[in-house]
């Protein structure tokens, strides 16, 4: 599984929002000016290290590169912008990493075929530029179109395909079956979308392509080869019923569970025969772009971020996708973003990477909340992916029959536990016994799980309190293992296949 973040190149200075928003604007402007606007409001947003950077420092792609090396972020899905008449904006980012040939940054495009306007109204009413700006920079139109959007003809798409040429021959450019990936935000907007598409098709063919491969968001086009549902807004805009305003003097800001949208994602069903890509998002926070009318997203963290992604990189596998999607690495004032910040440093950027590594080994395992299997015999099978698989659907079957293993522990006299191990299932048993009867001492894993629990963690090295019971995870070498914690301290042991046997 590969991960494919959508990157915003708006970190640079350019003469159009020198104009518009201020001498010296960049998305840093924005993100700089936001403040907590009720109690416990997690803002500003501040990057670690104070790394309020600039895009067209080679340095600070070079840095970007290496935490997606890091992290196993596969590549980036770069903002695209392309206006009426050919006219391009934020563009340099892409051409310099077009020109540094030495950067390992996977990329793509993202069209983001939308008309500018002057839709941030924490920058048009209340931010430091104001005053000074509004009055003098207004648009001619009335209708506040800072660039906009039309798609023109033949003339204008060839010109836009060989702007693209390349990007598509560069070899770090992101391929499906061949073809350079290209996706449309919005393609419904686009009247001529079939034709302009077929003309794209032929003109990469005269180019030695077999032709583009297009993903459309959110709603499955026949003229596209994939879709993406964009999240979070597609779930945001399905979900508006939900949206509760915030009490207080605030009355006007707007704000929605993380858990609730995430559970949307999860659950939603593909249509059979529809190629369709996942996309996950690490948290949301609009209010530095749009003050008192803006949204949050509460309750995110890189604990619940990791427990939901790695659901979504299931779903993902079970539907034969090479990729799945983030939105975004760094938008920041959106409050979704991958890079490290002040408030957790690298975590979330920890998470992609734990549920890659976990899921990778065990792919095509089942997904629990979305596929159970025919067969609910327990056969202990001879591979890692198999066994897990069984588990998982074992453990739908108990959930879809009310058995608690709570109940199970306690009738045997176990009431104080530890697990061993916090790789998949691990973390899953863990989440089963919270606010539960059990009480979950502590876990024992060989690597750093920081924002993982709460718990005590400790190492195979260290000396372990005594419980009730030991509740042991890993599917590999299991037999040892149970052995090694056996020998390591005197209470009961019991392997979680033994466990999963013994409740049915």
């Amino acid at each position: 599984m590969k991960v494919l973040a959508f990157y915003l190149p708006q970190f640079h200075r350019i003469p159009e929002n020198d104009e518009w928003w201020g001498e010296g604007f960049t998305e840093w402007t924005a993100v700089k000016g936001g403040c907590a606007l009720y109690e416990g409001h997690r803002q500003p947003k501040v990057p670690y290290d104070n790394n309020y950077y600039d895009l067209l420092d080679k340095k600070t792609m070079e840095w970007q590169a290496g935490l997606m090396k890091k992290y196993q972020v596969y590549g980036m899905c770069i903002h695209h912008y392309w206006f009426k008449d050919g006219r391009k904006i934020l563009e340099k980012p892409g051409e310099n990493l077009l020109k540094w040939k030495d950067i390992e940054m996977p990329f793509c495009f993202s069209w983001a075929n939308e008309s500018w306007a002057r839709t941030w109204s924490n920058l048009s009413n209340s931010n430091t530029w104001a005053d000074s700006i509004e009055p003098i920079q207004k648009n001619d139109s009335e209708s506040g179109i800072l660039l906009e959007q039309e798609y023109g003809n033949k003339a204008d798409w060839e010109k836009h395909f060989y702007y693209l040429l390349p990007f598509f021959n560069d070899e770090r450019y992101i391929r499906i079956d061949g073809k350079p990936v290209f996706i449309i935000y919005k393609p419904l907007q686009i009247g001529c979308l079939r034709v302009m598409v077929e003309y794209f098709n032929k003109l990469a063919a005269l180019n030695g392509f077999d032709g583009i491969y297009f993903i459309g968001n959110s709603t499955d086009v026949g003229s596209m080869d994939a879709m993406i549902y964009l999240e979070p807004l597609y779930s945001l805009y399905e979900n508006s019923a939900e949206i509760e305003k915030i009490s207080g003097n605030n009355k006007a800001l707007r704000s929605l569970d993380y858990n609730i949208l995430w559970e949307k994602i999860i659950s939603r069903n593909i249509k059979t025969g529809t190629k369709c890509y996942l996309c996950g998002f690490p948290g949301y926070d609009d209010t530095p772009r749009r003050g008192l009318n803006g949204l949050v997203i509460k309750n995110s963290s890189p604990q619940e971020f990791e427990e939901w992604f790695e659901k979504l990189v299931i779903k993902s596998l079970n539907l034969k996708n090479e990729y799945v999607f983030l939105n975004a690495w760094n938008e920041w004032g959106e409050g979704m973003y991958l890079e490290p910040d002040k408030e957790y440093g690298d975590a979330y950027l920890e998470a992609v990477s734990e549920v890659v590594t976990n899921c990778n080994q065990t792919s095509f395992m089942k997904n629990e909340l979305c596929d159970t299997m025919k067969n609910d015999d327990f056969d202990i099978l001879s591979t890692k992916n198999e066994i897990i698989m069984n588990l998982l659907d074992k453990w739908l079957t108990f959930k879809e029959q009310g058995i608690s293993f709570d109940t199970y522990l306690i009738e045997n006299g176990y009431q104080s536990i530890a697990i061993y191990g916090m790789g998949i299932l691990g973390r899953h048993l863990l989440k089963e016994f919270e606010g539960g009867k059990i009480d979950v001492k502590y876990v024992i894993d060989k690597r750093s799980i920081k924002a993982m629990s709460e718990l005590p963690v400790y190492s195979i090295c260290d000396s372990w309190p005594v419980v009730d019971l030991i509740i042991v995870t890993p599917v590999v070498e299991l037999t040892e293992i149970i052995k090694m914690v056996k020998a390591k301290i005197e209470c009961p042991v019991i392997g979680i296949d033994e466990l999963f046997y013994k409740i049915r």
